[in-house]
C-alpha cells in the first residue's frame, strides 16, 4: 500500500509536492505546497483503491530558530479500507501566512484547525470560524 500511495501522489499530484521525505515510523510523508493541500487530500480521499477516508490528526509544529519556514501544518490520513494504512502530509507555513481549510473535505478538521489557529496563529482560509 505504501508504494501505491507514493506512486499515486507522484504520478497524479506531483505539481503540488514540495519535497518527499521518509520518516522513521515508516509512514510515507510528503511536503505539500499550501495551494495543493485541498486537491491532494480530496484526491487521496476519493481514490477508490487508496481510500484515505479518515483524518486521524491535524496539528502544527513550531520550528522557531531551527527551520525556515517556521511552521509545518501536519495532516495524518488513514485508510480504514486498507488495514489502517496511513500517510502524513506536511505544509510548510511562514509566520503570518494563511493556508486553505480542509473542513469541506473532513468535517472533523473544524476543531483541530481552530486549535492550530489559537496556538500558532495560522489562519485557515474558508474555515467556518
Amino acid at each position: 500500500m505504501k508504494e501505491k500511495t507514493k506512486q499515486f501522489i507522484q504520478e497524479n499530484l506531483a505539481n503540488y509536492i514540495f519535497k518527499k521525505e521518509e520518516v522513521e515510523s515508516n509512514i510515507p510523508t510528503f511536503f505539500i505546497k499550501s495551494e495543493g493541500i485541498v486537491p491532494v487530500i480530496q484526491s487521496l480521499k476519493d481514490n477508490k483503491e487508496l481510500s484515505f477516508d479518515f483524518l486521524n490528526d491535524l496539528t502544527a509544529i513550531d520550528w522557531l530558530g531551527k527551520k525556515n519556514p517556521r511552521f509545518e501544518v501536519c495532516y495524518l490520513l488513514k485508510s480504514n479500507k486498507n488495514k489502517s494504512f496511513r500517510v502524513m502530509l506536511k505544509v510548510p507555513v511562514e509566520d503570518g501566512e494563511s493556508i486553505p481549510s480542509i473542513v469541506s473535505i473532513f468535517k472533523g478538521a473544524n476543531w483541530p484547525e481552530r486549535e492550530v489557529y489559537d496556538l500558532f496563529g495560522i489562519r485557515f482560509v474558508n474555515h467556518p470560524y
